[in-house]
């Protein structure tokens, strides 16, 4: 399945992102393409959102327990910002990136 979010405030668009995932899975669930409008980034938008996020799989998709997604390896500040919400280096490579997750 993928589904696709936008990140709004009211009416305005701040960002968006896709969830991908296999229902029923265990650890199948994925976060592609996340971004924030550059001119509300460091604003806790994105923040708020992962938050919102993974509550919302906590009540709508119980059996998740692992939430992942990709940094592109030259975006530190990407790292920092997931590592700093709980997210950590699986230390291995997925579509030559590395692969940040966090246990739900």
């Amino acid at each position: 399945m993928v589904e696709p979010y936008g990140i709004s405030d009211q009416a305005q668009l701040l960002g968006f992102f896709n969830l991908h995932y296999t229902p029923e899975s265990v650890e199948d669930y994925w976060i592609f393409h996340f971004f924030i409008d550059k001119k509300f980034q460091r604003s806790g938008v994105g923040s708020k959102a992962l938050n919102e996020l993974i509550r919302y799989l906590k009540n709508a998709h119980p059996s998740c327990q692992r939430l992942r997604l990709t940094v592109h390896p030259e975006n530190n500040a990407g790292k920092l910002f997931y590592t700093r919400l709980g997210f950590s280096d699986d230390q291995i490579l997925t579509y030559g990136q590395p692969t940040y997750s966090i246990k739900i």
